[in-house]
């Protein structure tokens, strides 16, 4: 069992924002909570337990830690390009330079409500935009991240936005995703979700991992109906705020 120190949370709220790895409540957990307060003066402590274990997330409970988000793992095998529709006229590259960022960046700040960041009521609410900026610029700059805008190749006008991370030669990691508002109830979110699938298969992609807040029906149903995923594992997220 370890603490890490989440950077980019810290950075954008001012306080220490802590994750614990590798939970286990057969330990002296108080002793390892006060080692971390002692070390870090956090504000804000997370961590995710497999939603079956439920000894030591009543455990957790009892010490002041609270249910924030239902965490769903989805696993997807990618066997063929989806060439059945016709996607045209819209398309997805990745993000070359600092117009379509900054572009991006404004989707990105506006597109997500059903985190567990925009519905904690103990966070401000600039907090969960400021970190997807920043998420997304990460994924703008790492060597083995990758942005995409999704855009209508007529028009220019771009649409959302796409991140992954490719782990080995196989496999990929989604991480972000977004369209604008006044595009979500329309087709476009599966052909977003679509043409990046395809781009990972050229790339010789096989098996995809993503996780989604268990209160965001909408994606939970695209990525399971539409595009075919599994879901794996669910976890309770559970956070302790330290004032």
């Amino acid at each position: 069992m370890e603490v890490v120190k989440n950077e980019i949370d810290s950075k954008v709220f001012g306080k220490t924002f802590l994750e614990i790895k590798g939970f286990s409540y057969d330990k002296d957990f108080v002793q390892f909570e006060n080692a971390y307060i002692n070390e870090y003066n956090p504000f804000y402590v997370s961590l995710k337990v497999p939603i079956e274990n439920l000894e030591d997330i009543h455990s957790l409970e009892k010490n002041g830690f609270n249910f924030i988000e239902t965490q769903i793992r989805e696993t997807l095998r990618l066997k063929k390009i989806y060439d059945h529709f016709n996607f045209y006229p819209y398309k997805i590259e990745q993000v070359s330079n600092e117009s379509d960022l900054q572009t991006v960046l404004d989707i990105a700040s506006n597109t997500f409500k059903h985190d567990r960041f925009s519905l904690d009521p103990m966070l401000p609410n600039f907090f969960s935009s400021e970190r997807y900026m920043i998420l997304v610029r990460k994924a703008h700059q790492q060597k083995d991240e990758f942005l995409y805008k999704f855009f209508n190749s007529d028009t220019g006008e771009i649409l959302g936005f796409k991140t992954h991370k490719i782990v080995s030669d196989t496999e990929a990691l989604m991480y972000l995703g977004g369209i604008l508002e006044k595009y979500k109830r329309s087709p476009l979110p599966a052909i977003n979700g679509y043409l990046e699938l395809n781009e990972l298969f050229k790339k010789g992609i096989t098996k995809i991992t993503t996780h989604i807040s268990g209160g965001n029906y909408g994606v939970l149903n695209l990525e399971v109906k539409e595009f075919g995923y599994k879901v794996s594992q669910t976890f309770m997220i559970l956070r302790k705020i330290y004032l």
